[in-house]
């Protein structure tokens, strides 16, 4: 979190306004498309359920922080 806030504040405003728009548009449903085809071998249901959770957790706080 602290990194990904270092990094924005670093980044010109056009920048940063895009990065800070794309994250809003990264949806939920956006987020299990791409856990959904990493195969099983590669990564357990319960390994994918806790990357969404992890990726939306952070796209929230940072939104929060940034918006």
């Amino acid at each position: 979190m602290d990194v990904a806030l270092q990094a924005l504040e670093s980044a010109s405003a056009p920048a940063r306004s895009f990065l800070v728009g794309r994250l809003g548009q990264l949806e939920d449903d956006d987020l299990h498309d791409i856990v959904e085809v990493v195969p099983e071998d590669r990564m357990s249901r319960w390994a994918g359920t806790f990357a969404v959770e992890a990726v939306r957790i952070n796209r929230d706080r940072l939104l929060e922080r940034l918006t």
